[in-house]
Parts: C-alpha cells; sequence; structure tokens
C-alpha cells in the first residue's frame, strides 16, 4: 500500500498508489477538506498497477475535488505488477506542475534517501512547531518490507561520510549491544577512531571491549569509562522502540 493519510503543505500534492482502496476515501477526503492561503493546489495521483478497487474510487473522487477548486491529474498503468513507489512517485512528479511537491507515500527507504541526498546538496532543515504528517501502521503497509538492516546500513553510510570521516577520533555513548553494533558496522578506519565507550553501568565501567570479530592479531580493543570521564566528540546510540537513533554531538 501506498497511499496512508494525505495532508497538504505545499502547492503540489504527489500521491502514488498501489492497492490503497481501503484508506482512499479518508485520504481525498481529507485533503478535500484542506485550504491553501496562497491559491489552489494540484493534486497529482499515478497508479501502480492496482488490482483493487483503488482507481474506481479515485475517479469517484475526481468531480468532488474538483468542484473544491482542487485540480486533480490521474494515470498509471495496469501491468501485471506494480514497478514500485519510487516509480509511481517519480511519474506523478512528472505529471505535475509543481514547483514545490510534498509526497505522500508508505514508510520505505526512499524518503530517507530523498532526506540524506538533500542534505548532501546543501539543502537545508528547518524546524515547524506543528504537526504536519499522520503516519498509519498496518500490517500490510510498506515500511515492514524494509529489512531493518537496510535502513541500519543507509544511516550508518550517512554518518560516517558526513560527520565520522571528518574527526580524529571520538566516544561512543553506549557500551551495551546497541552501542557494540554500531562499532562493528564502522569502516576499519573509523573502528581506529574510537577512542572508549562510556557508560553509567557501573558492572561495565573499567572493562575493555574486545572486538572479537576481527580478523586482526591482536583483535581490537576499547576501554569502557565513565561518562563523566568521557571526553567529545560523542556518538550516542539510543535505542527507541525498535529502531536506533545516532546522535553526533
Amino acid at each position: 500500500m501506498y497511499i496512508h493519510y494525505a495532508l497538504i503543505v505545499f502547492q503540489y500534492k504527489i500521491l502514488p498508489v498501489h492497492n490503497a482502496g481501503k484508506w482512499l476515501n479518508e485520504c481525498l477526503q481529507s485533503i478535500q477538506g484542506q485550504t491553501f492561503k496562497e491559491g489552489k493546489f494540484e493534486l497529482s495521483i499515478f497508479n501502480d498497477a492496482s488490482k483493487d478497487d483503488s482507481i474506481t474510487i479515485i475517479n469517484s473522487w475526481k468531480d468532488r475535488l474538483s468542484n473544491a477548486g482542487i485540480h486533480v491529474i490521474v494515470n498509471g498503468h495496469s501491468s501485471d505488477a506494480p514497478k514500485g513507489v519510487g516509480f509511481a512517485k517519480n511519474q506523478a512528479v512528472a505529471n505535475s506542475r509543481g514547483a514545490f511537491l510534498c509526497f505522500q507515500d508508505a514508510g520505505t527507504p526512499e524518503d530517507l534517501l530523498f532526506f540524506l541526498k538533500h542534505l548532501e546538496l546543501g539543502g537545508g532543515v528547518y524546524r515547524v512547531d506543528e504537526n504536519l504528517l499522520t503516519y498509519r501502521y498496518h500490517p500490510d503497509c510498506a515500511t515492514h518490507s524494509v529489512h531493518r538492516d537496510t535502513i541500519w546500513d543507509i544511516r550508518i553510510e550517512a554518518i560516517q561520510k558526513r560527520v565520522i570521516n571528518q574527526w580524529k577520533q571520538f566516544t561512543i555513548w553506549n557500551a551495551g549491544k546497541e552501542g557494540r553494533k554500531f562499532y562493528r558496522s564502522l569502516t576499519q578506519k573509523n573502528k581506529a577512531k574510537v577512542k572508549a565507550f562510556c557508560d553509567v553501568d557501573a558492572k561495565k565501567i573499567g572493562k575493555v571491549y574486545t572486538y572479537e570479530g576481527s580478523k586482526e592479531q591482536p583483535k581490537p580493543t576499547v576501554p569502557i569509562v565513565h561518562f563523566s570521564d568521557a571526553s567529545p566528540p560523542f556518538v550516542i546510540c539510543v535505542k527507541m522502540v525498535s529502531c536506533l537513533s545516532l546522535i553526533h554531538i
């Protein structure tokens, strides 16, 4: 499923759809009730080989959306198999006329890759103190089709490229499972920059972490110190439910 909820932030809304019949009425009703202060907005929909009633629902909403002042563009294909959310998103973009786009699709890596590429090309990040997105989790959502290691690898590559490669040395804050996994995921060059793990657990402090999986002899070791004795810069590894946040300070 590619579409869950919709919220217009910019003038042009990009809506890739695949077998989203369960949620389309709610989504399109949400769009109908929204306003854009700077003028009218456009909705560009691309149907990626849906086999359910998605296209019927979309067509039933076209007049209602048009009467609400929302210009709707609908394209798609009816091949035997979908071509993927990335393809559908790009097609919807190609069929739109907007300089500013707001994407609405499933929790696949495209969003993370888009954000990281945005930063790499010099894009800025701005804080907005209001809720702009409602995200729906359900058993069939595309998020569950992506292995957590895929997201992990993307994040590890990004933090090394943008941050750690420029450091001479650093401390990993968390000597537990998450911190050790982060250490093991680093390149050989960046592993050598880790001067210590730091923690608050008295049972760990004063011990040494040995990287048993290394082919080096002797195997690399990293001391574990109390956080008050550690020195920056830090990479803080914090487990949040089923994901791991990497924060550098």
